[in-house]
C-alpha cells in the first residue's frame, strides 16, 4: 500500500484540534510514519494562507487536512479559494469539532473533498484517507508535476453521510476488511453496494490484488458458469483455445458478485463448492483448479425470502452470509440529502464548466419531499441533469426532473394484488404532489385534498412520507475565490 503524506493546516494556533488530528494520523496505517505528516498555518501569516499553500506545493502532500476553528471559518474559506485558484488537485479534508450543515455545504461548494469530526476514530480516519489518496499522484518534493490522475467515476469513492443507520453499517467496513470471510451486502438499487465492496477490498490485505466485479443478472443463464470459471479448449464448438474465468483473474483479490440471487441453480451448486474448498473446474475440463479469492456478494432483494421460495439454495445463503451489511435506502436517511446534493452539485458543476451557487427554496422542497426509489444513484443523476439544463446561477425547481420510477413486473399478479399495487402507487404520487404544492404544510394539503387532517396524516405515515421538508441550508453567497 502506498503510504500517504498529509499536510495538516491550522486556521487557529490556539485550537487543540490540529494536535489531536496529528496524534490520530500517527496511529493510522495510511500515513508514512517517517515523513508523512507536516503542519502549516493559514493564520499569523496572511489572510489567504499563501504560506501554507506554498508549503503544499513544495512538499507535494497527497492530502491536505484543514483543521477548522469556529473563530477562523473565514480563513478556511479563503484557504480553499486560494488552493483552488492555484490549480492544485490535492484533495482537502476538513477536520473540526463541530461543523453545521450550512458550513459543510459551503465548504463542499468551495472544493472540500471530505469531512471528519473530532474525536477522530482511527478506523474512520484511515478509511477517508485511503479513499482520498487512492487517486493521488505520487510526486516527490520539488519534482515537476506529473500528468493528471486517471479520471474516477463520479461518486465512486465518496461514501458520504452522517445518518446513524448509515454510520452503523460504515463502521463495520474497516473490521470486515481485515479478515477473509465472505460478506453479503443487502440494499436497494442505488444504495452503494459496490462502493462498500470496493472499500472492503481497499482497506484489507488484498488491496494490491485485483477487484473483479460481476453482475450475475446481466449474463445469460447458460453463460454464467463460463464467465465465472472459464473453459478448456474444445469445451464447445467455438472454444478454439482455453479461457480464464473471472475467478482466476481475481486470484489473490476480491470477487464481487452483484445480484447473486440471479444465478441459475446449477451454477449455485458449483459456487457453493468453490466457497467451501476454493476449488473449481472450468467448463469442459476434468482438472480441478484452486483460487485464493475472497467473495463479496450483493443482492437488492430479500435473499432470505428467495431461499424460502427455492430460488436460492439455503446452504449457499449461509456460506455468503458470514458477515453482512444492510444499507439503508435514501428515504430513511434524508438528513444526508444536503451533503450529498452539495457534493454532486460541486462535482458536476466543475465537470461541465458551470457556475452555480446552490438551489432555490422551491428546489430544496422538491428534493426533500421526493421518495427516491432509485436512492443515491437517482439523486446523482437528477443533480447532473439539473446542472446541465440550469440557465441561471441557481438550480430551480423546474430543473429537477423527478419522474416516478415504474416497477415492471414480468407477470401480472391476481386482480386483488394488482389493484392494491395501483392504489398504493396513486396514493404515494398524489400525496407527494400535494405536499410539494402546499410547501409541506399538512393542514393546507389536507384542505386541498378535501380530507380530514388526521386521515391525511395517517396516509402520510402509512407511506412513510416525510411530514416536513429537509432543512437545507441557504446557498452561500458567491465569491470570486469560490468559483468552480
Amino acid at each position: 500500500m502506498k503510504k500517504l503524506r498529509v499536510l495538516v493546516v491550522e486556521t487557529d494556533r490556539q485550537s487543540p484540534v490540529a494536535a489531536r488530528l496529528v496524534r490520530a494520523l500517527e496511529e493510522t496505517e495510511a500515513c508514512d510514519q517517517d515523513h508523512g505528516i507536516q503542519r502549516a498555518s493559514t493564520s499569523h501569516v496572511d489572510r489567504l494562507g499563501t504560506a501554507a499553500v506554498q508549503g503544499a506545493r513544495e512538499w507535494s502532500p497527497h492530502i491536505i487536512a484543514l483543521c477548522l476553528s469556529p473563530q477562523a471559518t473565514e480563513e478556511a474559506r479563503a484557504f480553499l479559494g486560494n488552493n483552488a485558484s492555484r490549480g492544485t488537485d490535492t484533495p482537502v479534508l476538513i477536520a473540526g469539532c463541530s461543523v453545521g450543515a450550512d458550513l459543510l455545504c459551503d465548504f463542499a461548494d468551495r472544493g472540500a473533498a471530505d469531512f471528519v469530526l473530532d474525536p477522530f476514530p482511527v478506523a474512520d480516519l484511515t478509511a477517508r484517507l485511503l479513499r482520498l489518496g487512492r487517486g493521488a499522484r505520487e510526486v516527490r518534493p520539488g519534482a515537476a508535476s506529473a500528468d493528471a490522475p486517471e479520471h474516477q467515476a463520479p461518486g465512486r469513492h465518496n461514501m458520504l453521510g452522517a445518518d446513524p443507520s448509515w454510520l452503523r453499517e460504515m463502521e463495520k467496513i474497516p473490521q470486515y476488511a481485515q479478515c477473509h470471510a465472505s460478506v453479503l451486502i443487502l440494499g436497494e438499487t442505488g444504495t452503494g453496494k459496490e462502493l462498500c465492496a470496493r472499500a472492503i477490498h481497499q482497506l484489507g490485505p488484498r488491496r494490491s490484488k485485483p477487484f473483479a466485479p460481476l453482475n450475475c443478472g446481466a449474463i445469460p443463464a447458460d453463460l454464467v458458469e463460463n464467465e465465472l470459471f472459464g473453459h478448456a479448449r474444445g469445451a464447445f464448438t467455438s472454444a478454439t483455445s482455453s479461457s480464464a474465468g473471472i475467478v482466476q483473474s481475481a486470484e489473490g483479490g476480491t470477487l464481487f458478485l452483484d445480484e447473486v440471487d440471479a444465478l441459475p441453480p446449477s451454477t449455485q451448486i458449483k459456487l457453493l463448492r468453490f466457497l467451501q474448498f476454493r476449488e473449481y473446474r472450468p467448463v469442459g475440463s476434468a482438472a480441478l483448479q484452486h483460487a485464493d479469492v475472497r467473495v463479496v456478494a450483493a443482492c437488492n432483494s430479500n435473499l432470505a425470502e428467495a431461499v424460502q421460495h427455492s430460488r436460492v439454495r439455503a446452504d449457499l445463503f449461509y456460506r455468503l452470509n458470514v458477515l453482512r451489511l444492510r444499507l439503508p435506502p435514501l428515504r430513511d436517511r434524508v438528513g444526508d440529502l444536503p451533503v450529498l446534493v452539495a457534493h454532486f452539485l460541486q462535482h458536476y458543476a466543475a465537470e461541465h464548466g458551470k457556475t452555480l451557487s446552490g438551489l432555490t427554496d422551491a428546489a430544496r422542497r422538491k428534493l426533500s419531499l421526493h421518495a427516491w426509489p432509485g436512492n443515491v444513484r437517482e439523486l446523482e443523476n437528477v443533480i447532473e441533469r439539473a446542472v446541465l439544463i440550469a440557465q441561471g446561477c441557481q438550480i430551480e425547481a423546474h430543473d429537477l426532473s423527478l419522474g416516478e420510477s415504474e416497477v415492471v413486473h414480468s407477470e401480472p399478479g391476481s386482480f386483488k394484488a394488482e389493484k392494491a399495487r395501483a392504489i398504493e402507487h396513486f396514493e404515494q404520487s398524489y400525496l407527494r404532489q400535494m405536499l410539494v404544492a402546499c410547501d409541506g404544510n399538512i393542514s393546507r394539503a389536507a384542505r386541498a385534498a378535501q380530507k380530514n387532517r388526521r386521515a391525511f396524516w395517517e396516509l402520510l405515515r402509512k407511506h412513510r412520507l416525510r411530514i416536513q421538508p429537509v432543512n437545507f441550508p441557504a446557498p452561500a453567497p458567491s465569491h470570486p475565490e469560490s468559483q468552480l
